[in-house]
């Protein structure tokens, strides 16, 4: 950040392990062309390391405020999506950080999750740019549904996952039909995802 100026908030790649210490998963630096914040609503996860790998000018929080406190979860993606409508972001792609993902973490909580993210979203999208806050931004809608469609199958809760098909499809038929219709299939089928 000191050699980039227009550089308002970073973070770097991190390792995710398990209690025991076991590698579950590599966090890596994203790769996009465009606007940042537009990426971020495509794929939410893209902050490598997120809350626990980022670091960003303290000027940049006092011009977008801080954390949301009405939020139960995703409030580093709320503030990613903030910072990323009036800075550049960057990402060091050497793991120099860990996350321990334990069991009972807020992340396993699909209901608290899934109720953020949808607000985040609707929240968030008058940050996007003008062209991209119709088909785009249902079409990025559209996947959140499909994931918690999947997380929510994984879990045995069958008609929730049916509920957001039927939301996916709702909102984003031609964009992210094909997603909805495939993973409609799979639940009706009884199919693991």
């Amino acid at each position: 950040m000191a050699q980039r100026p227009e550089v308002g908030f970073c973070s770097t790649a991190a390792r995710v392990e398990d209690p025991e210490g076991r590698l579950v998963n590599l966090w890596a630096s994203p790769h996009w062309e465009g606007p940042f914040i537009v990426r971020l609503f495509g794929s939410n996860a893209d902050v490598a390391g997120s809350g626990s790998a980022a670091v960003a000018r303290r000027a940049l929080f006092d011009r977008v405020g801080g954390s949301d406190t009405s939020l139960r979860s995703l409030e580093d993606i709320d503030m990613w999506m903030r910072l990323a409508a009036v800075t550049d972001y960057a990402c060091i792609d050497e793991p120099l950080a860990v996350i321990l993902k334990r069991p009972g973490s807020m992340s396993r909580n699909l209901d608290v999750m899934r109720e953020a993210a949808v607000t985040v979203m609707r929240k968030n999208r008058a940050l996007l740019p003008p062209s991209h806050r119709g088909a785009y931004w249902r079409a990025c809608m559209a996947a959140v549904h499909g994931d918690y469609a999947k997380w929510r199958y994984r879990a045995g809760q069958r008609t929730g996952a049916l509920r957001e098909v039927a939301q996916l499809l709702a909102l984003a038929p031609l964009a992210r039909g094909r997603l909805g219709l495939g993973l409609l299939k799979d639940i009706v089928l009884g199919r693991p995802m």
